[in-house]
């Protein structure tokens, strides 16, 4: 016999529950395995059993019909979005990129990042910092970006650009416009590295996934090189 879902009004988007998150999912776990979220009409699933599940079942929970989808916003249309075959296409590049094999490969570049940036913190001995500033952001957006074979110049705009993609996974609110203020320069980088007029890195191993992804995007006859970054997002009132 069908149940209805159980109805919760938590507003997942909001700067208070982002800043708690962990406390918001929590709640949302232990209310039920499906819930509804009366403010944005929508529902969803809680618990791990029955994500992954919904996850390997494509075909009943496609990735192309998702809560405020906007096609000309500046989510990247892939993986994420896409269902088989075209994610597929483009999962085997990344996986290829990300597999053990390759970051293998990239040890010694890794260990050596690794290295300076602990010589470049013990010269602030005595000083406090900001660990994920110059910790965390400082370490993956050099070595991920360089096995990506992302170009050097400009990756400080990889947070806003990261911060700007992420608001599309919710609805037009405060955090959403914050996110896409003055972002101007952060798309227009993104745009000329799409487009190949910024010079990628050179790094012992790595095999240019970025325009290996290009390549697929355009057999499949998606945007051409990530030109998804290009748009200007859409801001609804």
């Amino acid at each position: 016999m069908a149940r209805e879902a159980y109805i919760s009004g938590e507003d997942l988007f909001s700067a208070a529950a982002v800043r708690n998150a962990r406390a918001v999912d929590d709640r949302l776990r232990e209310l039920a395995p499906v819930v509804k979220l009366s403010r944005e009409n929508i529902t969803m699933l809680t618990r791990y059993e029955h994500v992954s599940a919904g996850l390997r079942d494509w075909k009943t929970f496609s990735s192309t019909s998702r809560p405020w989808h906007d096609p000309n916003s500046v989510r990247p249309e892939l993986l994420l979005t896409d269902d088989p075959p075209k994610h597929t296409a483009v999962r085997s590049v990344v996986s290829a990129a990300l597999s053990p094999k390759a970051l293998s490969k990239m040890g010694e570049a890794f260990r050596a990042d690794a290295e300076a940036l602990v010589r470049s913190l013990k010269e602030k001995s005595g000083t406090t910092i900001d660990a994920v500033a110059e910790i965390t952001r400082s370490f993956v957006y050099k070595v991920l970006p360089d096995l990506l074979g992302i170009p050097v110049e400009g990756r400080e705009n990889m947070y806003a650009f990261g911060n700007m993609v992420w608001a599309t996974l919710g609805p037009t609110n405060e955090l959403f416009d914050a996110a896409m203020k003055d972002t101007g320069p952060v798309v227009e980088w993104v745009e000329r590295c799409a487009t190949g007029r910024i010079s990628r890195p050179t790094v012992s191993g790595c095999k240019c996934s970025w325009l290996r992804i290009a390549g697929i995007l355009r057999k499949t006859r998606r945007s051409s090189s990530l030109e998804f970054c290009c748009r200007q997002p859409r801001i609804q009132r």
